[in-house]
C-alpha cells in the first residue's frame, strides 16, 4: 500500500497528537497504579489500597492470596492459617 501525501499528513497529525497529549495522560495513569512492597516473610503490602498479601510456595507452586486486611497483626494471622492450610493440603 502506497502512503500518498493526503496519509502522510495524516500520519504526522496523529505522531504529533499522541506526543504531545498521549505521554502526559498516560503518565497519568501509571501514577494511580499501586506496587507490591515486601513487609515480611511472605508478606505484601499493595501500596494503593493497603491491602496485604500472602506469597508462598507449596510444592514447587507459588500462591498468592489477599489476607482482606489492612492491618498487620491481622495479617500476620491470616498468613500463619494460610501457610498451616496450604501446608496441610
Amino acid at each position: 500500500m502506497k502512503i500518498g501525501p493526503r496519509n502522510a499528513r495524516r500520519k504526522s497529525l496523529c505522531t504529533l497528537i499522541f506526543y504531545t497529549v498521549g505521554l502526559d495522560h498516560m503518565g497519568r495513569l501509571q501514577s494511580n497504579i499501586g506496587v507490591f512492597q515486601k513487609v515480611g516473610e511472605c508478606l505484601y503490602r499493595y501500596s494503593s489500597d493497603g491491602v496485604y498479601y500472602a506469597r508462598i510456595r507449596v510444592d514447587g507452586k507459588e500462591i498468592k492470596r489477599s489476607l482482606e486486611t489492612t492491618d498487620r497483626a491481622i495479617a500476620q494471622r491470616e498468613l500463619a492459617r494460610f501457610q498451616g492450610r496450604a501446608a496441610s493440603d
